[in-house]
């Protein structure tokens, strides 16, 4: 059976830092600079796991996040992060 990847705990991380910081940023793009976790325990491919974060500080171009991701018997990972805001009129296709 085995046990869920870290690589893949840490992508679903990034995905809801980048969720969560979105909330203080529409309509602008968001890029993770920053992220560290710690693994505090651990599942299976077959139990739900779920992320929760909150925007601890958004200034103009930084957002800092800090969240933790949980299965059924508790904590996985804890994470925190800080998401540049690139303008819309920056990107270009």
């Amino acid at each position: 059976m085995g046990i869920v990847h870290g690589g893949w705990l840490l992508t679903f991380a990034d995905y809801c830092l980048f969720v969560t910081a979105r909330t203080a940023s529409d309509p602008d793009e968001i890029v993770t600079i920053s992220m560290n976790s710690e693994f505090v325990g651990m599942t299976f491919p077959s139990q739900r796991v779920e992320a929760k974060a909150e925007i601890v500080r958004a200034g103009r171009s930084l957002i800092f996040v800090r969240g933790l991701v949980s299965g059924l018997k508790g904590p996985i990972l804890n994470f925190s992060g800080v998401a540049k805001v690139v303008p819309n009129k920056k990107i270009s296709p």
